[in-house]
């Protein structure tokens, strides 16, 4: 659980490992969450990570600052958001921030409680949306999964259940099957 302050940034810390590695090998990322925020995410005040980005300068850097140079270094992000005004901020500076690469997909469920951040090497899923109070308050019960048969398996999944359209600056029209979802 990540009831301790080290528990909480023992997360941050696997949220920001995870999002590294696509960086430096970019492939495909699914972040599937009811709710989301932005939030501090990495510490770069030391300059540790200045080889990623030159731009970020020493400073805390948010968790879509960081989301931002995954897609910048040409990694497909597919995000699935609770279609719900609650999330209307956060989906303001996803879109102000993605919304011109083609290499992002947004798709809004009004039924979404999943929770979970796929990367070809890892997933971490459980209780915690991402967002300030799941990654820095809540108590929070969370796995990361490392092995493959784990990982094709919430691969399968979060294709088969949130098929995904076009990137977010193109609409496409809801299906009549599907009615509850739209895309961005």
């Amino acid at each position: 659980m990540t009831k301790t302050f080290a528990g909480k940034r023992q997360i941050r810390e696997v949220i920001a490992s995870m999002l590294i590695s696509e960086i430096l090998n970019p492939r495909e990322v699914w972040l599937v969450s009811a709710w989301v925020s932005n939030f501090d995410l990495l510490d770069n005040r030391a300059g540790a990570f200045d080889a990623l980005n030159p731009s970020w300068g020493h400073r805390m850097l948010t968790f879509f600052e960081v989301l931002e140079t995954v897609v910048d270094a040409g990694c497909t992000v597919n995000f699935v958001i609770k279609d719900h005004e609650t999330n209307t901020i956060a989906l303001t500076e996803i879109k102000a921030k993605l919304a011109t690469s083609h290499n992002v997909k947004l798709k809004l469920s009004e039924e979404l409680h999943a929770k979970g951040l796929l990367t070809k090497d890892a997933l971490l899923i459980g209780s915690m949306n991402f967002t300030y109070s799941g990654t820095n308050r809540n108590d929070e019960l969370m796995t990361l999964e490392r092995s493959e048969e784990a990982i094709a398996d919430a691969f399968r999944e979060f294709t088969t259940a949130y098929p995904m359209g076009g990137s977010t600056d193109e609409h496409q029209e809801e299906s009549e099957e599907d009615d509850d979802e739209v895309y961005l």
